[in-house]
């Protein structure tokens, strides 16, 4: 396998990692599970906009969903959210 092959590969698996982390942030939020933490943040940099601030918030809760993972994974973060 090339470099170009391995490069491509990497690309692809982490398109489908981020859909994922997207897919699984968006469950959260339909079965409301929304943290009032994430929530009041992505408000307030919406500047009280509900419409972003539903944005905001799940960018927040895909953020956090990956720090989770790639901490429980083993990978190297400074800090993680508190366990569910």
């Amino acid at each position: 396998m090339g470099l170009f092959d391995k490069v491509k590969k990497t690309t692809i698996e982490s398109r489908r990692y981020e859909e994922k982390l997207y897919e699984v942030a968006l469950e959260e939020v339909e079965a409301g599970e929304v943290r009032k933490g994430l929530y009041a943040k992505a408000l307030s940099k919406a500047d009280g906009d509900k419409e972003k601030a539903d944005g905001i918030s799940l960018e927040e809760e895909l953020l956090d969903n990956k720090l989770a993972y790639e901490y429980s994974s083993g990978k190297k973060l400074s800090w993680c959210r508190y366990e569910r």
